[in-house]
């Protein structure tokens, strides 16, 4: 982390042998949401103070990764296996009351662990990276960066 004020000089925010990553600020910019290795355990999710001190919660029960706040900091969504969950979350200016985690939806039938998201402000709508039914991971991708020149046409 980097202070915007004073010295300026970055400095870990966490020291781990976990592996420790996907950390999200609240709306609020108090907390970080982020997911860490627990061995024996699977990866799990959780909710620590900034700057640290304030202690540290547990969000997910049974694995999670990719947590991302809901806009106003009252939600924290996250995968779990093919399952999009989510989680009431009500923080204070010391501490963090976790809610019962519930599954939105799952992926479907493919077998395979949702990828990355983005849900909208209000938490209702998920964009979600999926594999394309068929595809290979080899098919190409085409990206056209001069898109506007065929307006013309």
């Amino acid at each position: 982390m980097v202070p915007v004020a004073g010295d300026r000089k970055p400095y870990p925010y966490i020291e781990s042998s976990l592996s420790t990553y996907w950390a999200q600020f609240s709306p609020d910019s108090r907390w970080i949401a982020y997911a860490s290795e627990q061995p024996p355990q699977p990866q799990q999710v959780f909710i620590e103070s900034v700057p640290r001190g304030k202690g540290r919660w547990q969000v997910s029960t049974e694995g999670g990764d990719w947590p991302i706040w809901r806009r106003d900091g009252k939600e924290i969504f996250y995968i779990q296996g093919t399952r999009m969950m989510a989680v009431p979350i009500r923080l204070t200016e010391t501490s963090v009351e976790v809610g019962k985690a519930q599954a939105l939806f799952e992926e479907g039938d493919t077998g395979d662990a949702m990828g990355r998201f983005q849900v909208s402000r209000d938490g209702q709508r998920f964009l979600i990276a999926l594999p394309v039914e068929g595809a290979s991971a080899s098919t190409p991708l085409t990206v056209d960066t001069d898109w506007l020149a065929g307006l013309a046409k």
